[in-house]
């Protein structure tokens, strides 16, 4: 039982970290869309926060982020990846898919003020017109405070590599109702996510993560159509793996 109170506290906890087509974009079934947008994430990132618009952020970002201050919810038709990577430390990665690669050229454009935003905060940014995991006429814009991590982004991209390739990942994916909205947590790396005041430091960080990494191979934080999160979870041995957790 007391697994089950800690996770729970966990779980709780790590929300907040997080991770329709519209005008301008491309029309895509709600799957098409978020195997889109996740086929633009490393595959190395530990947490992924979707959404199928970049309208539709606020489970992933707040107001108070300072990717949110870009002006990115201004993005009709375009999904969005904010993906956290480890570099020696956490570094996030927003990937912005997919977007017509006329709009790189348009100078009076959102999508370049968006650039220009990002580069007076800091930000380095990279347009990929050529992703061979991208409809035909897509690209994907990254941003990220990390030059090295743009780079790294780009040949997971240009090699046609993402978090898609862990197949049970996109098994799980597949398996889940659809959702506007979703973090995706790879319980293997929790550890790196959690800050040493977790819990006013009653736990190690590393005794949390390793729960979590016992717990679930994949977790998955969605909303439902009355704006309530759902938890799902995807075990390499399912409800076996699960049950063998609970009862250890």
């Amino acid at each position: 039982m007391r697994r089950v109170f800690c996770l729970t506290i966990i779980l709780t906890f790590l929300i907040p970290l997080s991770c329709t087509s519209g005008k301008g974009g491309v029309k895509q079934t709600d799957k098409e869309r978020i195997l889109t947008v996740l086929a633009t994430v490393p595959s190395d990132a530990l947490c992924i926060g979707y959404a199928s618009d970049c309208r539709l952020s606020d489970m992933v970002m707040d107001s108070t982020s300072t990717f949110f201050s870009l002006g990115i919810n201004r993005l009709r038709g375009c999904g969005m990846a904010l993906s956290q990577c480890y570099a020696g430390k956490v570094v996030p990665v927003l990937s912005i898919a997919p977007v017509p690669t006329q709009f790189s050229s348009d100078t009076s454009s959102t999508f370049n003020s968006v650039i220009s935003a990002a580069s007076r905060k800091g930000f380095k940014t990279l347009f990929l017109s050529d992703s061979p995991s991208l409809p035909d006429g897509m690209g994907v814009l990254l941003i990220s405070p990390s030059d090295a991590q743009l780079k790294a982004s780009e040949r997971h991209i240009r090699a046609g590599r993402s978090i898609l390739d862990m197949e049970r990942l996109r098994q799980a994916v597949d398996s889940l109702p659809s959702s506007d909205q979703m973090v995706i947590l790879r319980n293997s790396g929790a550890a790196r996510l959690l800050d040493k005041s977790f819990l006013g430091g009653r736990f190690r960080t590393s005794e949390a993560g390793a729960l979590m990494h016992r717990s679930a191979e994949w977790t998955f934080f969605s909303k439902d159509g009355d704006g309530d999160v759902r938890v799902n979870f995807s075990c390499p041995g399912g409800y076996l793996y699960m049950a063998g957790f609970l009862g250890s």
